[in-house]
């Protein structure tokens, strides 16, 4: 693995430099927090190396003690000791080092110094706080088992502490003990509230950005939907044969919605069925030649939408009891039906199916009701100017028909010329005509 140095900002300075190179955690330490604790650690161990060092240096020229020299060592050594081990893979037990190392120097210094009940008392307020590099629980076994020493370093090895002086220094390590666990537990208490209460924020900011995303997708695919519908009906509006229209709005809705399979049914005169006149790929073809039909009854997705003239969103058809499962669509998961209605009367249905589940969401159905609107315009459109071509081409063959018969010159012209064009307009393979006389001689 390829070791890369920190890079500092070029505005820091020099000493905040040397400063974070000295106590930067190791690299495999993440959590910010923890992070923030071996680099206390590596601060405060490195801070009373040096000053332990040096002070005892310093006391030399002072004082012949060797027992206070050799416990300053101590103290520096073990210092040096868990700052190294800071910096390194075994961080975890720098903080045991530290306290350890500086409890048994200061207990060596009480039994050999000149004033034990003044260094008790100072050593185990430095052991107290120290402890604070812990956790509670660990703070409360490191200050529990350094009394219980103290206690019995007093009892049996000070015997020159007794009287006022014995009860104040238990009294005093006593309270200091207490007042540094109450402090601790506190903090604690006080930092566990302040992170509940930003893990609160956080969460509320996160559902508020949740729904505020979800907000904007449902408004994305409204958006989205109605534009492709805006689309789609400009396209179905310029084609005017029934077939072609429904063929191509059905492909156009299919690709611009990127959907699995559409379909399209149209009532027959009657009201009784659903007829199929548009199916996207080879199994709408395939329908298609089959001349594929519902029952317009409740027994269908798309039989209900008609007749409740409303919108079906089936999210998993596999748990709906409507669905009727078709061969040739084995994909399908789920399926929106849309009735087309005009005037209060449904004219079939636009059926979209999707190969996913929870494909069709609620702010889409706009879209293609609008859709299925103007489909339904384009049908009566398409039907209308079909019945007008029928009917201007009845009305033409039937002028064509009149002016040929009024050519003829004689009646038995006449009725062949209207037989024969009426059975070429008709389609018919014979066509007769019979007068018949009345009594008078006179034909009829």
């Amino acid at each position: 693995m390829t070791n890369i140095s920190p890079q500092y900002p070029a505005s820091e300075t020099l000493g905040r430099r040397l400063y974070r190179s000295l106590i930067a955690a190791h690299r495999s330490v993440e959590s910010p927090v923890e992070r923030r604790g071996i680099e206390l650690i590596a601060a405060l161990s490195l801070s009373f190396a040096v000053v332990v060092l040096i002070g005892v240096t310093a006391a030399l020229s002072f004082s012949s003690s060797t027992a206070i020299t050799t416990a300053g060592y101590i103290v520096s050594g073990v210092a040096f000791g868990s700052y190294a081990l800071s910096r390194g893979l075994y961080y975890h037990y720098a903080p045991a080092l530290f306290v350890g190392g500086f409890s048994i120097a200061a207990y060596i210094a009480v039994l050999a110094g000149d004033e034990p009940a003044l260094f008790l008392t100072l050593s185990a307020a430095i052991i107290f706080l120290l402890s604070n590099l812990f956790d509670l629980k660990r703070m409360a076994w490191v200050i529990g088992l350094n009394y219980i020493v103290i206690v019995a370093l007093v009892n049996f090895f000070l015997p020159e502490m007794s009287g006022m002086e014995t009860l104040n220094a238990h009294t005093g390590i006593f309270s200091v003990g207490v007042f540094v666990l109450l402090f601790a537990w506190h903090r604690r208490e006080l930092e566990r509230l302040r992170l509940d209460e930003i893990a609160r924020a956080h969460e509320e900011l996160k559902q508020s950005n949740a729904e505020l995303q979800a907000s904007q997708r449902k408004a994305a695919v409204s958006l989205q939907g109605s534009l492709l519908a805006a689309e789609v009906g400009r396209a179905i509006s310029q084609v005017r044969d029934l077939d072609s229209m429904l063929a191509d709005a059905a492909n156009l809705i299919r690709s611009r919605f990127d959907l699995y399979y559409v379909q399209i049914y149209l009532t027959n005169p009657d009201h009784t069925h659903l007829i199929l006149h548009a199916g996207t790929g080879d199994a709408g073809a395939d329908l298609l030649n089959r001349r594929h039909q519902l029952m317009l009854d409740a027994n269908s997705i798309n039989g209900r939408a008609a007749i409740e003239h409303r919108s079906l969103v089936v999210q998993n058809v596999s748990a709906d009891p409507f669905f009727q499962p078709n061969p040739l669509l084995p994909e399908t998961r789920s399926e929106m039906a849309v009735p087309l209605l005009a005037g209060g009367t449904t004219m079939g249905t636009l059926d979209l199916q999707s190969d996913k589940p929870g494909q069709f969401i609620d702010e889409m159905l706009p879209a293609f009701e609008a859709l299925a609107g103007q489909l339904s315009i384009a049908v009566q459109n398409a039907r209308s100017f079909e019945q007008s071509q029928e009917k201007a081409e009845l009305e033409e063959r039937v002028n064509i028909i009149g002016q040929k018969i009024q050519r003829a010159t004689t009646v038995e012209d006449a009725l062949q010329t209207a037989v024969r064009e009426l059975g070429q307009a008709l389609g018919a393979s014979r066509v007769k005509a019979t007068i018949a006389a009345h009594d008078d001689g006179r034909s009829n």
